[in-house]
Order: C-alpha cells, then structure tokens, then sequence
C-alpha cells in the first residue's frame, strides 16, 4: 500500500530538498552530457584537420619558419648595435674640417 502512496506524489506532496536535488541531479547530467558532445565534437574536428588540413598547411608552415630564420640571420649580420652607430657619428662628426662661417 505504501508503494502506491509513493508513486502517486506529486510535486505538492514531496518536500523542497526533495525536488532541489531531483531537479540538481538533472541539470548535472544535463551538464556533464553537454561537456561529453562538446568533447566528441572537437576531437572529431581535431581528427579532422590533423589528417586533412595539416598535409596540405606543412610545406607552408615551413616555408615560413626558414624565411623567419634568414630574416633574424640578416638582421643580426647586417644591423650594429645603437651603441656603435652612436659612435660611428661622433668619430664622423670629430673627422669634419671646421670651416669658419662668414
């Protein structure tokens, strides 16, 4: 008999931390089923452009990083440091005839 009474509750009938933790359980499983999809579905992009994206950007991606190198290679050969060229000026300032200004 109390089987039935259990069974025909309603909302009415059951206390507040009753439907707290029914409607809590819930939105927990909704939650964790939400992060399981999102889950799923970056894996499957991941897969995605890994095996078809990623051949095709490689010899780009390469190309880029030699080009990256012989620029700083360049740069590092080719400019002095601010302390050299500040003195490279004074020497050609020092080496100027002074002629007298009428």
């Amino acid at each position: 008999m109390e089987d039935q009474i259990d069974k025909n509750r309603s909302i009415y009938d059951v206390s507040a931390g009753e439907v707290f933790w029914k409607n809590f359980l819930a939105g927990l499983g909704r939650a964790l089923g939400g992060i399981m999809l999102y889950i799923v579905f970056i894996g499957l992009v991941t897969y995605m452009f890994v095996t078809k994206a990623l051949p095709y950007i490689t010899p780009f991606i390469n190309e880029y990083q030699q080009a990256i190198k012989s620029v700083s290679q360049l740069n590092k050969t080719t400019t002095p440091s601010t302390g050299s060229v500040l003195q490279q000026q004074q020497q050609l300032l020092k080496d100027l005839p002074v002629t007298p200004s009428k």
